[in-house]
């Protein structure tokens, strides 16, 4: 009976080796996900959480958030407690730890046995194999290692504020809309009540059958008009409800009325500064160049990357024993492709981080110029076109009272200051959609309506009843 045994050292020496290695090997720094919820607080402001749905404090949170008139503060909250796509990207963090445990873990020995029979002699054999060469690279794979869970932190954190743009977009849509709504309920007020007036006019002979069908159509087209934006409305909340990870068909409580805006906004060069040091999709990037620029000195020796020693014993007539290596000999591939291929690719990544910061930049300052001119667009309607409208309506109503004028002009003056606040309110709504994807664009700062600060966000004004 011959009995072989392969093993770095006796099972003494193994014990102690193993407890030698562990003690004084690299171990992985690991984030937990507190951090990155903290991290995510102070960034954003808001409280994000996974597995929220078996979480009660943060179900008893978005309750009592829907109890109330939801407003964009509550809105986004609600959204990043509750919707499935984010609650499903908040799990790659858990992945992502995962393969950085993984890194820092150095692979199992293997046990080998065999047993050949011929001739009346048995020959037994018995082995341990261990890899050596893996704890020379461990330091290299758990740099590695932290290195992807920094991207996939960062492409998380860029989902968070996608999420959180598309919420506050969604909802200043729905409001700047509910409010066009009552406009456009008034100006089929003013309509019916013009045409109402023309049919009184027609039975009494004083206008022909072409003057009443005129005001009939304008009418029939306010009405249409009406039940268009009525669904559109209803379509929006749906869509609202969809970011906000709502399947109810109860109908949100929102505000008619969309904010004013409060002080100036702040200048393009602070914005373009925030933008190269808060925009998470860069952070990403940077930290994948990092990974690569680490790994770049190690991938020539990808082909030898396993190794495995140990100690042969052997008995026949009598004991034999010597050391075992087994290592790969570069002689074919000797790492070449390896290198080339991680040099290309960190080339190809620092020069799409040159694109993506010149696309951020004109990004950034796209968005601005956009929220800019919907501001001054705002202001000039509140300072000069609406004022000029109100005092119209009101000169009309004087020559109507004095029978100047007839009840005609004095509803097209009408219809012209409600057209006015329209445009008023489309250029404030286009104001905060534009803010909202310049904060993404910027990785978050600007300010928004909030519960602590209303006062400084009053309401846009409306039409003179």
């Amino acid at each position: 009976m011959n009995l072989f045994f392969h093993s770095i050292f006796n099972k003494r020496t193994i014990i102690l080796a193993s407890i030698f290695l562990n003690s004084c090997s690299t171990n992985p720094r690991l984030s937990s996900w507190s951090n990155f919820r903290d991290e995510m607080q102070i960034k954003t402001q808001y409280q994000v959480e996974k597995n929220a749905d078996k979480n009660q404090a943060a179900q008893d949170t978005i309750a009592s958030l829907l109890a109330k008139p939801l407003t964009v503060d509550a809105a986004v909250q609600i959204a990043l407690l509750n919707n499935p796509g984010l609650q499903a990207t908040l799990e790659e963090l858990g992945i992502a730890q995962a393969d950085l445990v993984q890194a820092g873990l150095l692979s199992n020995p293997k046990l080998k046995a065999l047993v050949l029979s011929g001739g009346g002699n048995v020959k037994t054999e018995l082995g341990v194999e261990q890899d050596f060469l893996g704890l020379f690279l461990r330091p290299i794979q758990i740099k590695l290692g932290e290195a992807h869970y920094q991207v996939v932190k960062h492409h998380v954190g860029y989902e968070v504020f996608s999420l959180i743009s598309e919420v506050r977009s969604a909802y200043f849509t729905l409001q700047g809309d509910k409010q066009l709504l009552a406009l456009h309920r008034a100006v089929l007020e003013a309509t019916e009540a013009a045409t109402e007036l023309a049919s009184r006019q027609y039975n009494a002979g004083n206008i022909n059958m072409l003057d009443l069908s005129r005001h009939q159509a304008i009418s029939n087209q306010a009405n249409l008009t009406l039940m268009q934006n009525e669904i559109k409305v209803k379509i929006e909340q749906d869509a609202l409800k969809w970011k906000l990870g709502l399947i109810s068909d109860k109908e949100l409580k929102i505000n008619g009325v969309l904010p004013q805006f409060s002080e100036n906004d702040p200048p393009l060069t602070k914005l373009h500064s925030n933008a190269s040091e808060n925009r998470m999709d860069l952070l990403a990037l940077k930290a994948e160049i990092r990974g690569l620029e680490e790994a770049l000195p190690w991938a020539r020796y990808s082909q030898i990357a396993e190794g495995e020693i140990g100690v042969e014993q052997e008995r026949e007539q009598k004991q034999l024993t010597g050391p075992g290596l087994k290592v790969a000999v570069p002689i074919f591939d000797q790492g070449q492709a390896a290198m080339v291929r991680k040099s290309t690719e960190l080339r190809q990544k620092q020069k799409q981080l040159e694109a993506l910061i010149q696309e951020i930049h004109t990004e950034v300052g796209i968005l601005y110029k956009e929220m800019v001119v919907n501001r001054k667009t705002v202001e000039y309607f509140q300072k000069t076109i609406i004022p000029a409208h109100q005092q119209i309506v009101q000169s009309a109503q004087k020559h109507y009272n004095f029978m100047l004028q007839g009840v005609y002009s004095l509803l097209e003056s009408k219809e012209d200051e409600i057209n006015a606040h329209r445009n008023h309110i489309e250029a404030l709504k286009n104001y905060w959609i534009k803010r909202s994807e310049l904060d993404f664009a910027i990785g978050g700062g600007l300010e928004f309506p909030r519960p602590d600060r209303e006062q400084d966000f009053q309401e846009s004004g409306e039409p003179q009843k």
